[in-house]
């Protein structure tokens, strides 16, 4: 279960930093 928290939380920071890029980009 931990492992599936820490998933969720890993996929949550990629998703900051994608849209992150996105705005530099625009």
């Amino acid at each position: 279960m931990r492992a599936a928290i820490y998933l969720r939380v890993s996929t949550e920071e990629q998703t900051e930093e994608n849209q992150l890029a996105a705005c530099q980009k625009l």
